[in-house]
């Protein structure tokens, strides 16, 4: 497998931006994978947002080969949660559970199912959670498979519907999902006995949270709940947990107010202490780091604010094409407790340590 920079030139309104990204180049056998070529056609060039980008796919007759220039984002599900499992809180793994149902509707768009999805098959890009390896992946238009191999899938994550040779729909990968809902929940795969999903007695969830796992877990697939009223349910659990913390944060506030404690823009003082830090820096790594931390809480503390959040986006690619030209190595896939971890040096960060 090769990988390599490339720069683009990106055209958005007015503006032309330069665009870094990495790409591995990726070679299947043909006759190993008789549905991929189609599937990563319909994948080609497409700006999804939860699945990773598939920027060419070349078929090489002479040799049987289908190469696949495709996005870099090295860190998979389950080296992550190797490395730091503490960093899937019940927020994470909620953002993770959205980000890989809104991957899924995207295939399912294209009529596309991917039969293989668990957390190897899982990617973070350092803000969102992404789909990876379309080589048990098909496109069907019905909507069901009625032939089956027992090759499809990953074993403890297949659906009970492909283990049985039965036919089998979209909810194979509700299952799929659900099995790596568990993982992160639990630290393990799910067993099922007597046809039940066994559940640790002691846990620190919210019923609600458990209720939406045996959702995704139910042997039936037809009383499986369905991709829409799955993101719907998780969309609102989120709501429910942030209400949760909102709650404690107005109340905190509203204690500040009665005491007569003006306080201070946090938005803005973020920004200007994250423009200090970067100015005074002199390492390329830890400065882009610094932008990476600047991104991601802007995106979860101040959502609304967009243009500030694209402004930051812009310099921290100008800085990356800057290392690049400088033949400076850096690396730009770290998570975001990995990120915190290396900018520990920054007393001034540590308030904003909030996310």
């Amino acid at each position: 497998m090769n990988s390599g920079y490339v720069i683009e030139q990106q055209i958005k309104g007015k503006k032309v931006q330069l665009i870094t990204y990495q790409r591995y180049l990726k070679t299947y056998k043909q006759q190993e994978n008789q549905n991929l070529f189609e599937v990563l056609m319909g994948l080609k060039n497409k700006n999804f947002s939860n699945i990773v980008k598939i920027y060419d796919v070349v078929f090489d007759e002479k040799k049987g080969e289908i190469l696949v220039y495709e996005e870099v984002c090295k860190h998979d599900l389950r080296k992550m949660m190797k490395n730091d499992p503490n960093q899937f809180n019940i927020q994470e793994i909620l953002k993770c559970l959205s980000d890989v149902i809104q991957g899924l509707l995207e295939l399912k768009s294209l009529n596309i199912f991917h039969r293989d999805i668990k957390p190897d098959n899982i990617v973070h890009d350092g803000t969102n959670y992404k789909i990876i390896d379309f080589d048990r992946a098909k496109v069907n238009v019905n909507g069901e498979i009625r032939i089956h191999s027992l090759q499809i899938g990953t074993k403890g994550y297949q659906a009970p519907e492909i283990i049985n040779n039965q036919p089998y729909s979209y909810q194979c990968d509700v299952w799929s999902l659900g099995c790596v809902f568990h993982y992160l929940l639990f630290g393990n795969d799910p067993k099922i006995s007597n046809d039940e999903v066994f559940i640790p007695p002691k846990h620190q969830y919210d019923d609600q949270v458990i209720k939406l796992l045996h959702k995704m877990l139910d042997m039936n697939q037809r009383k499986r709940i369905m991709l829409e009223d799955l993101k719907k349910e998780v969309k609102n659990l989120q709501q429910n947990l942030n209400n949760s913390d909102t709650s404690t944060r107005l109340e905190q506030n509203t204690k500040s107010q009665f005491l007569g404690q003006n306080q201070p823009d946090e938005e803005n003082k973020f920004n200007t202490i994250m423009e200090q830090l970067i100015d005074k820096e002199q390492n390329l790594q830890k400065k882009i780091y610094l932008y990476q931390f600047w991104v991601q809480r802007l995106e979860k503390k101040f959502p609304e604010s967009m243009d500030q959040r694209k402004k930051v986006t812009e310099q921290q690619l100008k800085t990356i094409v800057e290392g690049q030209q400088n033949k400076v190595k850096f690396n730009l896939f770290y998570s975001l407790d990995q990120i915190k971890s290396q900018l520990k040096c920054f007393t001034k960060l540590q308030q904003f340590y909030d996310f």
